[in-house]
């Protein structure tokens, strides 16, 4: 279930492919991400596997999700590959949605 929503995600990225710049991707040491964490070992795992979800094609997605969403995760106060993942899906989603409508 979570590899087909990280792939649905994926694809959904890529209907909406561009060539912005703004937002750099984030570069979160994972020792950080995950220093509150009970079970660091399983932390570390979800995290990297989110992170390259998130930062492969980090420079694809377009502009206006990246942004909003890195800032919507530094908000939390604590930084989340899994967090940045989940809110790209939705924004990615939600744009798809609106597109379909026109």
């Amino acid at each position: 279930m979570k590899y087909s929503l990280a792939v649905s995600g994926f694809f959904i990225a890529l209907m909406f492919t561009t060539k912005g710049f703004a937002a750099e991707a984030p570069i979160w040491p994972l020792d950080e991400v995950c220093a509150h964490e009970s079970d660091r070992t399983a932390c570390y795992e979800f995290e990297s596997i989110a992170k390259r979800q998130v930062l492969g094609p980090w420079h694809t997605l377009p502009d206006s999700p990246r942004e909003s969403c890195v800032a919507e995760v530094k908000s939390f106060g604590q930084p989340s590959y899994r967090l940045l993942e989940l809110c790209l899906n939705r924004k990615l989603f939600e744009q798809w949605q609106s597109a379909r409508q026109k």
